[in-house]
This record gives structure tokens, C-alpha cells and sequence, in this order.
């Protein structure tokens, strides 16, 4: 959502994930693709890459810090537009890692990233017992995303695996906390998923970051094309009383009654 409305606004290219494995394959001719998810995946660029500097697989800093320059260098020449937005998930950073990375190191892409002073848009979630329901619902309907087509399908029951989900928010808090230790004092644009929309209308501190960011205010107000595919959790939950009988005496119980009332 937030991405349609920038790339939009702004005119920025925006090829959503860079790291996905959706549209990733080596018969894929990313180059003159229509798609440009497939256009500006790395992996495709960079098994391209790999066929013809073969050395550059080997995973020292200088390699992996070529190949995302190199990366970038690619969608400058070959896009339109000479703005630009990556999406980069949690689950994502760590593709670029050297020989030796320690399990709780910061990411090497995160670090050439801030080596390189690229401006970063931290964006998060407030209610994490929200977005592990989504992120469910997702995974049964296969809806990630929609303009409105299929959105019915959404509004199936969904039966909580209380145990997964308490793993689950423990481990959303603890990524969080990390990369905010990650990310230290580097000055950063920080957003909450709950508050990007002041009601039909995008708020005033997307619109001042991205403003910041680009150099000039968008020409018109930022809108999405996208539609919110996740119902009311009161109305697909069937176990609530299970739910927050698990949570209850933890930090997740005022997200989970929040979301379920």
C-alpha cells in the first residue's frame, strides 16, 4: 500500500521485494521483462552477474559490496525514474552476508547500506497480535495483496495456534528490538503500519518523509490503488477466548483485546 502510493506520488520505480523468491529463476529474461518485479529482483541480476564474474560468489566484503553497487548501478541506468524504493523485509537481509557472520551481527547489507548514507524507511507495527493474524490469513487464502479482487476469500474463520502464536509475537518483538539496535543513531525515517493513514488520506509524517527524501512534495495527494484484505479479527477469530487466556499476564494481552474486541 505504502509502496504503490510513493512509487505513485513520488515516481519513484518501486520493484516491491528485491529479495523475493516469487519471481527469482534462471530462465527468467529479467532484462526486458514487463514485470517489473522480475525486472529488478536481485537474484535474477545477480545470477546474471555471477555467469560472467564467476568470482564474485565468493563471499568477502569487497564481492558483496560490488554486487549490491552494482545492483544499484542497474536500476539507475535502466529505470525511468531517478527515484527509487526497495522494500527489504526483516526476513531478507541477510543475502548478502560475508564468510563470517555472527548469529545476532548487524546484516553486511545493512551495514553498506549505511556506509553508502542511503536514507532508510523503518516501518513497523504496533500490534504485532494484528499483523500475526494477517500474516496467517495470508498464508491459508494465498491473498497477499489485492485491489479488491479475491478480497471475499479473506473472510474465511481463522483458528488460532495459540502456542505458535505466542513463539511467533515473542520472536516479532525481539526482530524489532533488534534492528532498532541495528540500526543505532543513524538517522532514519521511523513509520507505524497503524498510523500511515489519517483516515482515507495518508498522514503528514509519510508525506513530509518521503518529501525529505525526494527533494520536492508530490504533485498531488498520495493515494493506493490497494484495498486492506484482513477484516475485522473479531469477526474471523474463533477461538478468542483460548487466545487471550494464553496471552493473558503478557505484553500481547491489551494488542490481542485490542484487536479482537
Amino acid at each position: 500500500m505504502l509502496g504503490d502510493a510513493v512509487s505513485r506520488g513520488f515516481g519513484a520505480t518501486w520493484p516491491h521485494e528485491i529479495f523475493h523468491r516469487r519471481h527469482a529463476g534462471p530462465e527468467i529474461d529479467f532484462r526486458s521483462s514487463d514485470d517489473i518485479e522480475k525486472r529488478y529482483n536481485f537474484f535474477n541480476f545477480r545470477y546474471e552477474l555471477f555467469r560472467t564474474k564467476p568470482e564474485l560468489s565468493f563471499p568477502s566484503r569487497q564481492n558483496q559490496s560490488a554486487i549490491f553497487d552494482s545492483f544499484l548501478e542497474y536500476m539507475a541506468s535502466s529505470a525511468q525514474s531517478d527515484r527509487h524504493l526497495l522494500d527489504v523485509k526483516y526476513s531478507s537481509w541477510h543475502h548478502l552476508n560475508w564468510y563470517w557472520t555472527r548469529p545476532l551481527q548487524r546484516p553486511f547489507l545493512l551495514q553498506h547500506v549505511m556506509k553508502r548514507r542511503l536514507p532508510i524507511v523503518h516501518l513497523k507495527r504496533d500490534n504485532l497480535f494484528a499483523l500475526y493474524c494477517s500474516h496467517r490469513l495470508a498464508e491459508e487464502t494465498n491473498l497477499w495483496r489485492t485491489t479488491g479482487k479475491g478480497i471475499e476469500q479473506s473472510r474465511q474463520p481463522l483458528t488460532i495456534d495459540v502456542a505458535h502464536c505466542r513463539q511467533r509475537l515473542e520472536e516479532s518483538r525481539a526482530t524489532t528490538q533488534l534492528f532498532d539496535e541495528w540500526l543505532g543513531n543513524y538517522p532514519r525515517y521511523e513509520m507505524k503500519y497503524e498510523e500511515l493513514l489519517a483516515g482515507d488520506k495518508f498522514s503528514e509524517t509519510v508525506v513530509q518523509a518521503f518529501t525529505q527524501i525526494y527533494g520536492s512534495p508530490p504533485p498531488a495527494a498520495l493515494a493506493t490503488v490497494y484495498v486492506k484484505v484482513t477484516p475485522p479479527l473479531r469477526e474471523i477469530v474463533v477461538n478468542r477466548d483460548e487466545v487471550l487466556a494464553e496471552l493473558r499476564g503478557t505484553d500481547f494481552m491489551e494488542m490481542a483485546e485490542k484487536a479482537l474486541s
